[in-house]
């Protein structure tokens, strides 16, 4: 059997085989349960990998750091409002927390004390969504009605703007046409741009009809350029073009299965499937892109798998889901596996 394995390690600065065989000798590890879903399966949906509650490490003494290694300490700074994820190309992590006005980045082991770096206080106000492209990382602030722009040295180097912003929020890059989508909820649009800042079109407006929104919150794209939008007040799945035009749509206002209740967060898996969150069911939903329920999982609660407010989601490039379990303070990171 697989278990998840939570590693307690800290970064130490040091030269020597003798000591770096001493950490490995020391270094702490306890098993986890894992989690799959739906349990007892031959081929499961997913399997929970990891949860980041955000973990630092406070400096000191070399010998303060191998004396907290030794005891496995792990140096924690909780996350307080989670709002945003995404995954740079050398997989590291990026955590947007409102509460706080930063961003955090989560590098390091693949385990679970990660070294942490904090940035963007300076310049943020209100930071919610996130999208990291190979050239820069887009941070969008509803406070300010503005994206800011930072380098990979986490530095900031612009803002991307528009008139019509109200509170942009969740954002993706679309790598296939190498555009920047904005959601903005209050002005029912999703705002396209050039890398570079260069507005392109918006789609939608306020409405009911199959090119019009009711207050968006979240959008993705798959692996042809479509985009897909999670119009959360008109309680639908929408999918457009690349071009923009209207293809198709699906769901209902109801409190069963297959329906959606208060709808935060959508991805797109690599073979198509859409994944959706919902805040009232505190899970995640599955759909194809026909719009039939495939399996749901997850329940309102605070144990691992679970969710309060679950938000915004995510997949990189590994097939790992990314969600964003906001009230618990905390990222839970599942693994997907594509069905046979």
């Amino acid at each position: 059997m697989r278990f998840i394995k939570r590693w307690h390690r800290l970064k130490v600065v040091c030269s020597g085989g003798v000591m770096l065989a001493l950490l490995v000798a020391c270094s702490h590890q306890q098993p986890m349960e894992k989690l799959q879903f739906p349990a007892d399966e031959s081929f499961p949906f997913l399997t929970l990998e990891k949860t980041y509650t955000g973990k630092v490490d406070e400096g000191g003494s070399w010998g303060s750091r191998l004396q907290r290694l030794l005891a496995g300490d792990c140096p924690q700074m909780p996350l307080h409002r989670p709002t945003g994820v995404a995954v740079d190309a050398r997989a590291q992590i990026f955590v947007v927390d409102t509460e706080l006005g930063r961003v955090l980045r989560f590098s390091g082991p693949a385990g679970d004390c990660h070294e942490v770096t904090e940035f963007g206080m300076d310049v943020l106000k209100m930071p919610v969504g996130i999208a990291i492209t190979n050239e820069a990382i887009f941070v969008s602030d509803v406070d300010r009605r503005l994206i800011q722009v930072f380098s990979h040295t986490l530095q900031p180097t612009g803002t991307i703007t528009h008139e019509s912003f109200v509170r942009p929020s969740q954002l993706k890059y679309d790598d296939v046409t190498q555009r920047l989508l904005v959601v903005d909820p209050p002005s029912h649009q999703i705002f396209i741009f050039r890398t570079d800042g260069t507005f392109m079109a918006a789609l939608g407006g306020l409405g009911t009809a199959p090119t019009q929104f009711h207050f968006p919150v979240g959008v993705d794209t798959d692996e042809s350029g479509k985009i897909f939008v999670l119009d959360g007040l008109n309680r639908k799945t929408k999918i457009f073009s690349p071009e923009l035009a209207w293809l198709s749509e699906f769901g209902t206002y109801d409190r069963t299965p297959g329906s959606f209740g208060f709808p935060k967060g959508i991805a797109v898996s690599s073979d198509g499937y859409i994944f959706v969150s919902d805040a009232a069911f505190g899970n995640i939903q599955i759909f194809n892109q026909q719009g039939a329920l495939l399996y749901f999982f997850g329940q309102t609660g605070w144990q691992q798998g679970e969710f309060m407010l679950p938000g915004a989601i995510g997949f990189d490039d590994q097939e790992r889901l990314y969600v964003v379990d906001q009230y618990n303070n905390r990222i839970q990171v599942f693994q997907y596996y594509a069905q046979p």
